[in-house]
């Protein structure tokens, strides 16, 4: 279970790859066979509290020392079922502040350059970062939807 924006929980989180936008057209937006299953993932879920993101994967500002292969002794490995390995899922959501010289986007490529080297010393490694290209829907569908500039997947060993 996933909360976030401290109300807003999830019982899952799905991450799907599509290999292209016109694979994703194909399947979801014209395939006969998807519309008639469809309503099952419709009764599936509570519509209300749901959110599909359409991103592309970002790797130009993720530092090159999380891109390492996954740690086989990391300094604190997991113990089942007490202290098991997770996935970090963070949806960022860039400041912007009119006046300010550095934008929200340039702190934070400033604070991942800083924390990388400590994060990669612990075994965490990014496991994917998107960009966020648009919100393709939105249970409330409303002007007051979170648009996150970003969302990024770090796997963390224990």
């Amino acid at each position: 279970q996933a909360t976030f924006n401290d109300s807003n929980q999830y019982d899952e989180i799905i991450i799907t790859k599509f290999p292209s936008g016109r694979v994703f057209d194909e399947y979801v937006l014209s395939s006969p066979a998807f519309k008639q299953i469809i309503p099952y993932r419709r009764a599936g879920l509570d519509l209300s509290q749901s959110q599909i993101f359409a991103t592309t994967l970002s790797i130009e500002n993720l530092p090159a020392v999380l891109q390492q292969p996954i740690l086989t002794n990391p300094p604190f490995p997991p113990t089942f079922p007490f202290d098991p390995s997770f996935l970090f899922v963070h949806l960022i959501q860039f400041q912007q502040k009119e006046g300010d010289d550095a934008s929200g986007r340039e702190a934070m490529k400033e604070f991942d350059e800083l924390s990388a080297p400590i994060k990669a010393s612990l075994g965490v490694r990014a496991a994917g970062w998107f960009q966020i290209q648009t919100i393709a829907y939105s249970s409330t569908n409303t002007n007051d939807d979170i648009l996150y500039d970003e969302i990024r997947l770090e796997y963390v060993p224990s």
